[in-house]
């Protein structure tokens, strides 16, 4: 009897690795992408003490900016919440968007997120309706991404960043991080899921969502 949940707590982290190993596999390089969307829509990943953006959050913003100077999509959104000296991680985006290109009346964002799945919540109350979406991240956060956005009942196709210069160190960290954030994304987007049939989504505590 014990070796059951064993077994399928095992089954649940081999679940997330592929899964978050495996993003990188399946999902199209931001480059490489072709179709016109509306909004690409840019996830954060951190920020420095000295109030830069990470590695990470910069690559992922100058590919929304390549998007927009390529001609496919017509504005960037940007979404993070996290703050440095009162400037959150997404109006340090926006401005790192605007000196690659995009011009202030197509840069919009959020700042108050703090999970992926809050990323969709907050940013798509602020775009139209029917705006399409390309979701921008780094590879191996492009899966979850798209579950995220899957969750928040907006399904929308994802493209990936290069992922920034963050050392072999931080590599294997980040991989890591992203097999544990997978296991917490599935019961977080299975929560909301749930609650959002049964019409009760509002009522849902801040830390199931963070």
């Amino acid at each position: 009897m014990i070796l059951l949940p064993l077994r399928l707590c095992l089954a649940y982290v081999l679940l997330c690795a592929v899964l978050g190993f495996g993003s990188a596999f399946v999902v199209p390089s931001c480059a490489s992408v072709t179709g016109a969307r509306d909004v690409a829509l840019v996830l954060g990943a951190g920020i420095r003490k000295d109030g830069t953006l990470s590695p990470d959050s910069a690559t992922r913003t100058e590919a929304g900016a390549e998007l927009y100077r390529r001609g496919l999509v017509s504005a960037v959104h940007l979404s993070g919440g996290g703050a440095v000296g009162g400037t959150t991680i997404a109006e340090t985006m926006a401005r790192h968007a605007m000196d690659h290109g995009v011009p202030e009346s197509a840069v919009s964002w959020e700042g108050r997120s703090q999970s992926t799945l809050q990323n969709a919540l907050f940013s798509l109350p602020m775009l139209p309706e029917d705006a399409t979406i390309r979701v921008v991240t780094e590879p191996y956060h492009a899966l979850r991404g798209a579950a995220s956005f899957l969750a928040a009942g907006r399904p929308s196709p994802v493209c990936a960043a290069p992922r920034g210069d963050t050392g072999a160190h931080d590599w294997a960290r980040d991989r890591l991080r992203e097999t544990a954030a997978w296991g917490l994304n599935i019961l977080r987007g299975s929560a909301y899921g749930i609650s959002a049939l049964l019409g009760r989504a509002d009522t849902l505590p801040d830390w199931v969502l963070e």
